[in-house]
């Protein structure tokens, strides 16, 4: 009697689970099916193997503070796209502090790629925020710290912002049109770009390493940057660097603007319709 007991209770048992996972997938396929219309195999394949890793494992994608309040403090979250909200990304708003985040973005699974947007407005500050795979950090006249841009993730400094000790490797994409940027290191495929607006950018301090690349142009102040990478300054808008460090493997290639009180160490530095002056010349080349 023990026995059949046992089996009964195993037998309701199986049947809850099965029960639950059909009421699960019920769910997701009518969210599914409330979705815009798919347009590739790649897609909806995508699309069954998330329903089944629902179904089977129960894992839900973690919620993010999407506004952060003046004087609130959020740490510890991933802001990434919500799987069925049909929206294709996915924003937070900073106007307090956020720090220990990463902006994840999927652009492998999706075309478009879904993005994952944090908006740092004035008097907003994050800490240690990692942006990859289609991750987007626009500072908006807040400050940002810390950043770490990679693998397809941007960040944008506007508004008079503050981007401050940020790093970009490998596929990273940082672009400066108004602010200042307190010291900036670029790593080997990575890149920086100034597309200085009226109000202007002003880079203090930093380097862009061998492999990197740079494109300087707008209204733009560039101060004790060393350049080991490859940078183009080409803007009518007088782009000036100044105590600029070109290193052995690094090259300068100034079509307008001008450059003063540097140093060429070493690789390659030309000079187009620019103005240099008290700037000199210990090695490398001169065009």
């Amino acid at each position: 009697m023990l026995i059949r007991v046992q089996k009964k209770r195993n037998q309701a048992g199986a049947w809850s689970v099965v029960a639950l996972h059909a009421s699960r997938f019920i769910y997701f396929y009518y969210c599914l099916k409330e979705t815009k219309p798919m347009k590739t195999t790649k897609t909806i394949l995508t699309k069954i193997v998330h329903i089944l890793i629902v179904i089977f494992t129960g894992n839900t994608q973690a919620s993010f503070t999407e506004t952060v309040a003046e004087g609130t403090t959020v740490s510890g979250e991933i802001v990434a796209p919500q799987e069925w909200d049909g929206s294709g990304h996915s924003t937070q708003r900073v106007f307090g502090t956020v720090t220990d985040t990463i902006l994840r973005g999927d652009s492998q699974n999706y075309s478009p790629p879904n993005w994952a947007q944090q908006d740092v407005f004035s008097g907003g500050y994050t800490n240690n925020i990692t942006v990859e795979n289609t991750g987007n950090q626009s500072i908006f006249g807040g400050t940002a710290e810390n950043t770490v841009i990679k693998d397809k993730g941007i960040a944008t400094l506007k508004n008079q912002g503050i981007f401050k000790d940020g790093k970009v490797y490998k596929g990273g994409f940082f672009i400066a049109q108004s602010g200042t940027v307190d010291n900036i290191n670029v790593y080997e495929n990575g890149r920086f770009d100034i597309s200085g607006n009226d109000d202007g950018v002003i880079v203090e301090g930093g380097e862009i390493t061998h492999g990197a690349t740079g494109v300087f142009m707008g209204k733009a102040r560039i101060n004790n940057l060393k350049i080991s990478g490859d940078v183009a300054g080409a803007s009518r808008d007088n782009t000036h660097f100044s105590h600029a460090y070109i290193g052995q493997s690094g090259r300068l290639m100034l079509s307008a603007g001008k450059i003063t009180e540097s140093t060429i160490e070493g690789g390659l530095f030309s000079v187009i319709h620019s103005e240099a002056s008290d700037t000199t010349m210990k090695g490398g080349a001169l065009r």
